[in-house]
């Protein structure tokens, strides 16, 4: 079954599937991929909507480094709505 699917009770950072960010934006270049659909799946509050209770083993510090890395991965893709981050909000 699919992390998404079938996350585990606890999730580690090892546990996420985290994407190859080279690879992604040339799938989303390449029109394999839409930023837009990526954008969801990685956007932190959404992230924290399907994962939050499940999200580090308590008083690791796991749950802030997943965090940080899920808002890497969503500033990543959303450079990517705008060609490769060349608009600016």
């Amino acid at each position: 079954a699919s992390f998404a699917a079938r996350p585990p009770a606890v999730v580690r950072y090892d546990d996420v599937p985290w994407p190859d960010l080279k690879l992604l934006r040339e799938a989303v270049e390449a029109g394999v991929v839409e930023s837009k659909a990526v954008s969801r799946v990685w956007h932190p509050d959404k992230f924290l909507q399907r994962l939050g209770d499940r999200i580090g083993a308590p008083g690791s510090g796991e749950r802030e480094r997943i965090m940080e890395r899920v808002t890497e991965v969503a500033t990543a893709v959303n450079a990517l709505h705008g060609g490769g981050g060349s608009k600016k909000r």
